[in-house]
């Protein structure tokens, strides 16, 4: 746990590991054009109610949470002559595609075959979003982001400042990033970057007092009375989707978060008692991985430290398929950074037979169970396109 992490080892997957490492870097790419796919069809389409306007809740109404971010954003297009949507988009674009692009560098570098399984999940984002475009282009982005630029080998000063950043913007962005502030944390401690133990408690400690920061914000002014002039700074600057008000930012007037929304939710579910299932097929491959690494009592509490302060939005919001998105997706990227600094491994090796029941239990079936994710969702969009 002390120093800096060792040179990797000069390991190569195994002849029978490398289609599943292929397949899982096919995957990702697939995902990353399908998400982008999407992207393109709401900016072409005046932007979606949910997927851009809420990057655009700004501060005309008076403060709220999520408005200083979607300000800054305005002001910065503005600035540079573009409309607030075509900001929205280009800041989506380049997110979206470096978070993808470092995951599949992260599982490239993979030597143990068993560490697609990390990725084979219902839960890990890039099938999520697949599956489910209302999934993806969300702001929980910038902390995942964050977090598999610390968790990818060869981390230096520069890349922690600029992780740090994104997990600073993300809190302001968005209350997911303040509960994912806990893993980018157990990164930090368990991949240290390659800088001095000063520099990283110094810059630990400002993220760590932004994040606070912008938690006190959003506790302290939730919503506002009437949404109409966040709509109105928006469409003065440029053409939008007629609806692009009515999600997102629409949410901000009303008192519709919180146990009461949530219990009425839960009792017009028709397909509830899926949800239990989704998640255990979700958490499986991971709880399998760690089973055949054997790691350390310490390093499975950290882990599951790292992935417990979402389970607070589950009684406060319903968008529950995306809270378990987080919760694989962040310890996913934990045992894929362990694994390549060759401090999580799986041994022996699964069979290819062994291999492919994961993948068809964890992904086909946890995406059937998914509350939230039409059933055979996934195949239909492969075959007709990623579409809204």
């Amino acid at each position: 746990m002390t120093g800096l992490p060792q040179p990797l080892p000069d390991i190569a997957p195994t002849e029978t590991g490398r289609p599943w490492l292929r397949l899982a870097c096919a995957g990702l790419l697939l995902a990353w054009l399908g998400t982008l796919q999407v992207l393109w069809r709401c900016l072409a389409e005046g932007g979606q109610m949910w997927l851009q306007a809420d990057w655009l809740i700004n501060l005309a109404a008076g403060p709220v949470r999520r408005g200083p971010f979607g300000e800054a954003l305005i002001r910065f297009a503005e600035f540079v002559g573009m409309t607030p949507l075509a900001m929205v988009g280009l800041v989506q674009a380049i997110l979206v595609s470096a978070l993808f692009l470092a995951t599949l560098r992260l599982v490239a570098i993979q030597t143990r075959p068993a560490m697609v399984l990390a990725v084979f999940s219902a839960g890990f984002f890039a099938v999520l979003w697949s599956a489910d475009a209302l999934a993806g282009l969300r702001k929980e982005t910038i902390p995942l982001l964050a977090i598999v630029l610390l968790a990818l080998p060869g981390a230096g000063l520069g890349r922690l400042l600029v992780s740090a950043g994104l997990l600073a913007a993300g809190a302001w962005g968005h209350e997911v990033a303040v509960l994912l502030a806990p893993a980018w944390g157990v990164t930090l401690l368990l991949l240290p970057p390659q800088c001095s133990r000063r520099a990283q408690a110094v810059v630990a400690a400002v993220t760590a007092a932004v994040v606070l920061w912008a938690a006190l914000y959003a506790l302290g002014h939730p919503n506002v009375a009437d949404t109409t002039a966040i709509c109105e700074r928006i469409t003065r600057l440029g053409p939008l989707h007629p609806a692009f008000c009515d999600g997102a930012i629409a949410w901000l007037g009303t008192d519709r978060n919180g146990p009461g929304t949530l219990r009425l939710a839960l009792e017009a579910s028709r397909n509830l008692y899926l949800l239990p299932i989704s998640v255990a097929l979700s958490v499986a491959p991971l709880v399998y991985l760690c089973r055949l690494a054997r790691p350390d009592r310490r390093l499975m509490v950290l882990i599951l430290l790292a992935a417990a302060p979402p389970l607070l939005l589950y009684p406060l919001a319903i968008d529950w398929g995306r809270w378990v998105s987080v919760q694989v997706s962040t310890v996913s990227i934990l045992l894929l950074g362990l694994a390549a600094a060759d401090r999580f491994r799986p041994e022996p090796a699964p069979r290819p037979a062994t291999l492919a029941v994961w993948l068809l239990l964890a992904v086909a079936a946890g995406l059937q169970a998914m509350t939230e994710v039409h059933p055979g969702a996934l195949l239909f969009r492969l075959f007709n396109g990623f579409v809204v």
